[in-house]
């Protein structure tokens, strides 16, 4: 079942928790040898540099037998070695998935629609007057914090037609700081959900993955896999300012994995304890390694150029 249709829960870890932390588990015996070189942007400092080694090598070191990890810096690239019993296209996922994490409100569709049916006036005429609205997948809106559902053949025009420097200077000030960002895909419609998110004015004031102390793949109320997050004081305190303006203005959290939208929930009460768990967005296997990349720290311009397989 797809999440869009499953009730999302953001709420304050308890004690009792059923988890599983990929740390120190024992895996298989591994199956395969896999021999690759990664290559990043010429442009990074050498702090930037160390990064990339390190988390690497935490996100490998968890799914296998210790890597081996040549640096040619001059080439601006990583020669890696590691015998493990993952799947090839799952090591080049965890390897090159950036791992940032952000939490921002929403804006919800009523608030949003004045702007819609501006795009769609400055868009249209006499002939064809709903060139906008004609893009969006309408029995699937049925969330007030996503905006509409669009097919992926259509979310290029549709985002053109957002950036419109003469449709972003309709926005009210209020709306100023916005962006619109896409969520994971609805595997019914095979549509893309729309969202509109706030952008802080001072970006010390997002929340992202430095604030993070620990996250665990576990389970939810239902069984369902889930993110388990410990947040650091910073990360804390930021948390629960965020989750009392959402409470006080009735609105949602949009959970926000490299640029999408994996959910965006909305809370009971301020959350104060920086324990949270999302739920309904990931398979297990989406979960385990999202935790893993989140626990190694993001890294970002990093690609496998090339990769080798030998079964063991």
């Amino acid at each position: 079942m797809s999440y869009l249709k499953s009730i999302v829960f953001l709420f304050i870890c308890i004690s009792g928790l059923s988890s599983c932390n990929l740390i120190g588990k024992s895996y298989p015996k591994p199956n395969k040898s896999i021999k690759m070189t990664v290559s990043y942007s010429s442009n990074v400092t050498e702090q930037e540099r160390e990064n990339i080694v390190i988390s690497i090598t935490k996100r490998l070191e968890i799914i296998g037998k210790k890597p081996k990890i040549e640096r040619r810096d001059a080439k601006n690239e990583l020669n890696i070695e590691i015998a493990t019993n993952y799947e090839v296209n799952r090591v080049k996922r965890i390897i090159e998935t950036e791992g940032k994490i952000q939490l921002f409100d929403v804006f919800k569709r009523e608030e949003m629609m004045p702007f819609f049916k501006e795009v769609n006036a400055l868009i249209s005429n006499e002939d064809d007057p709903n060139n906008l609205f004609k893009l969006f997948v309408q029995e699937r809106n049925n969330f007030d914090q996503i905006l509409f559902y669009v097919k992926e053949k259509d979310t290029a025009q549709v985002f053109s037609y957002l950036q419109m420097q003469v449709a972003q200077s309709s926005l009210p000030s209020e709306k100023k700081y916005i962006k619109f960002v896409w969520g994971k895909e609805d595997i019914v419609t095979k549509s893309f959900p729309l969202y509109a998110i706030k952008i802080e004015k001072d970006p010390t004031m997002i929340f992202n993955g430095q604030m993070i102390k620990n996250a665990n793949q576990s389970f939810g109320q239902l069984g369902n896999p889930s993110i388990h997050i410990e947040m650091n004081e910073e990360g804390a305190k930021l948390f629960e300012k965020l989750t009392q303006r959402v409470f006080e203005e009735q609105s949602n959290i949009a959970i926000v994995f490299d640029d999408i939208v994996y959910t965006a929930p909305s809370v009971s009460s301020p959350i104060k304890e920086g324990r949270v768990e999302i739920s309904n967005a990931f398979s297990q296997e989406e979960a385990q390694d999202l935790a893993m990349i989140l626990n190694s720290g993001a890294i970002s311009g990093v690609q496998i150029e090339n990769i080798e397989v030998e079964q063991l």
